[in-house]
């Protein structure tokens, strides 16, 4: 599962954005006007992910395993993952994610967080500006596995620590990139579930792709 630039399910003090009954991804499409492609997703008799695509997830421990990387973790989170580099995950006192850092790579990001939602990142000294959006952030499949590139996967996974509120409403570089923003645009179910995702790449020449991601839950 490819991302564009990945929490814990139990509540926080009343805060959290998760419903009781919570809806299950069984697919995520993806079109960026090529080939299109898709993921599919089951789970455990304990809700979490327990096959992607039908590559296996393994719980074991403070271990966790997919595709060849072993994240370790510690009160739920991921601390620490290993495949051809390690990489190294920070939180910050209420348990959001706030610094990746690739060891091998010596490649860091860091996220900036205010009232539980995401209004900063720094790519490797790149500064992305985040704007959210009213639609909450209750898809079991995190939606920050889409947007957040080094974190992508303990985002998928539920290891990413506390769940951010909202969903971004867009993405801008401040460095004068090419593609230099990303908006986003939701459609949502009768149970307040969101079933498709319009991205809209804008070029710093007014240039604009747009790519669709469509997610189905299980009945």
């Amino acid at each position: 599962m490819a991302a564009s630039l990945v929490c814990s399910c139990k509540k926080d003090d009343g805060n959290d954005v998760m419903p009781e009954n919570l809806k299950k991804v069984s697919r995520i499409e993806f079109n960026d006007g090529s080939k299109p492609y898709s993921s599919s997703f089951s789970y455990d008799a304990q809700g979490r992910v327990a096959q992607i695509d039908g590559l296996p997830v393994t719980w074991s421990g403070d271990k966790v395993t997919y595709d060849g990387t072993v994240y370790t973790l510690s009160d739920g989170r991921a601390v620490k993952a290993e495949k051809s580099d390690q990489i190294s995950f920070e939180y910050d006192k209420e348990g959001y994610l706030v610094k990746t850092i690739a060891k091998d790579d010596d490649y860091e990001c860091s996220y900036s967080i205010k009232d539980g939602n995401m209004v900063e990142m720094m790519d490797d000294g790149d500064k992305v500006t985040c704007k959210t959006s009213d639609i909450p952030n209750n898809l079991n499949i995190d939606f920050y596995s889409f947007v957040v590139e080094d974190a992508w996967e303990a985002y998928m996974l539920g290891i990413a620590g506390k769940r951010l509120r909202n969903m971004l409403s867009e993405t801008r570089y401040d460095d004068g990139s090419y593609w230099n923003a990303t908006s986003y645009e939701y459609k949502v179910d009768k149970d307040g579930y969101v079933t498709e995702i319009t991205q809209t790449y804008t070029s710093s020449d007014g240039y604009k792709d747009v790519s669709t991601i469509k997610i189905s839950y299980m009945e």
